[in-house]
């Protein structure tokens, strides 16, 4: 709890980067859960739960949940979603490529 996390963003084929800073706010052994929240004085507010779950098979079901609000409704209804599905891939790709490597 407390630690920073900076996720860099491409958007465009790379030609824009965007930064997303989020703080750990909770973790929640029994539940499986890691909170984050949006860093004070960004463009926007919210917070996302990850939660873990054991398959059947043996893997981890990975589930966020997000809640977010800007000053911007066309921030909120066009850009974050997309942005914040991108940021969400590319974050799994990078826990995978760093795992795969071990």
């Amino acid at each position: 709890v407390g630690q920073i996390v900076l996720i860099r963003v491409k958007v465009f084929g790379g030609l824009a980067k965007i930064a997303v800073g989020h703080e750990i706010t909770e973790l929640n052994d029994e539940e499986r859960m890691l909170e984050t929240c949006y860093l004070l004085k960004g463009k926007s507010m919210g917070s996302q739960q990850i939660r873990l779950k054991a398959t059947e098979n043996g893997f981890t079901e990975i589930t966020h949940h997000t809640i977010y609000k800007s000053g911007s409704r066309f921030r909120d209804k066009y850009l974050y979603p997309f942005l914040h599905t991108k940021a969400i891939r590319e974050f799994h790709d990078n826990v995978k490529n760093h795992l795969n490597k071990n």
